[in-house]
């Protein structure tokens, strides 16, 4: 599909989030094997347009994405999710208004735009702020995919009905004392950054677990459309193909936000670092994606359906801790036992409080 120049620039302007529109245009152009000047005559434009186009120094128009739709629709679609405004001039008689606009969203999710065609996508499109100034990323960066690792570890998403109410929850939980550090002050500070949202850690009634939980659908719906499951992780787990294609960053970024929840470090009889799933699938891609990193994990499957993925010996040990590393105090704090006296105790033998003092860190 080919639409000329004089065309595009009769119709309407669709304006992105930024850094949105020049990865829809280099991603389709790439994933297309497509100079420049190929693609600018595919697109109908000349190519200092393009150009213009790739630096967002100008609004790629509403015909110019129908066009990018015909070519690729399902990148087209997923970079439709961060479009902030159609720039018309009858914007409330064209789109019916915000306020209609913003219901839908919020009652069907984002699932509901792949359900639409292209114009129905950008008719119905999200500003994507909630009342409470909450935002959700434009970009991926490591800090989102190391969140997301913490999410796939102890972190979950869930709905609920009570009544005529219907809420979407973002839970994750902890150690009251292991994890009290690494929940109140990174992961909340990781929401903050990311989302603009302030959370809370609260300790459960009767347990030794605190957690982070609260109401929010535009949260819920974007770790959803990152690969989250809803509801029960066991079985379901599946490290999402733009994680797994992303740069080594990112996919490093993850595997530490995964071993820091659902993971450790024991230093005491078989030097070792380690994680436990209940998903099979989910345990082999973590171990090939430790592989490509020259690890060489092995993987235990036990009777009660878990496994058991370790980094056996100080060198793999070493190799983690300098190339990915901890975040969690509980768990750096062993290594820095270990390197300092040669061995660390069980938490049983010696919890982290005492740790921390023997090491001069302070204490809980």
């Amino acid at each position: 599909m080919s639409i000329k120049n004089s065309e595009h620039n009769s119709t309407d302007r669709v304006l992105f989030y930024p850094g949105i529109q020049r990865s829809l245009l280099n991603s389709i152009k790439s994933k297309k094997g497509l100079r420049r000047k190929a693609f600018a005559s595919i697109l109908g434009l000349n190519e200092n347009t393009l150009k213009n186009y790739l630096r967002e120094a100008r609004l790629i128009p509403a015909s110019l994405v129908l066009c990018l739709y015909s070519i690729d629709a399902e990148e087209t679609l997923k970079h439709l999710l961060f479009v902030r405004e159609i720039r018309k001039k009858e914007w409330g008689q064209v789109l019916g208004g915000r306020t209609a606009q913003q219901t839908l969203m919020k009652k069907y999710g984002y699932n509901f735009i792949s359900q639409f065609s292209l114009k129905g996508a950008l008719t119905f499109v999200k500003n994507l702020r909630e009342k409470n100034q909450e935002v959700i990323p434009t970009e991926t960066d490591e800090r989102l995919c190391e969140l997301l690792g913490v999410m796939f570890g102890d972190g979950c998403i869930f709905a609920s009905c009570s009544g005529k109410r219907f809420r979407k929850f973002v839970y994750i939980s902890g150690h009251a004392v292991n994890d009290f550090a690494y929940l109140s002050e990174y992961i909340s500070r990781l929401f903050k950054e990311l989302f603009h949202r302030e959370v809370r850690v609260r300790k459960e009634k009767g347990k030794l677990t605190i957690n982070i939980g609260f109401t929010s659908e535009a949260i819920f719906d974007f770790f959803e459309k990152l690969g989250m499951p809803s509801g029960e992780k066991k079985n379901r787990l599946n490290i999402p193909a733009w994680l797994l294609n992303s740069p080594p960053d990112l996919k490093k970024a993850f595997l530490r936000g995964l071993f820091d929840t659902d993971g450790g470090i024991c230093l005491r009889s078989g030097n070792r670092v380690h994680f436990v799933t209940a998903t099979q699938l989910f345990a082999k891609q973590v171990s090939e994606l430790l592989s490509s990193f020259g690890f060489n994990p092995k993987t235990y499957a036990h009777k009660d359906g878990s496994y058991t993925l370790c980094l056996n010996g100080t060198q793999q040990v070493e190799k983690w801790i300098s190339e990915i590393g901890f975040i969690n105090i509980n768990h750096y704090s062993k290594y820095l036992y270990w390197k300092r006296f040669g061995c660390c105790p069980t938490e049983k033998e010696m919890p982290l409080s005492q740790r921390l003092e023997k090491l001069g860190l302070g204490s809980y």
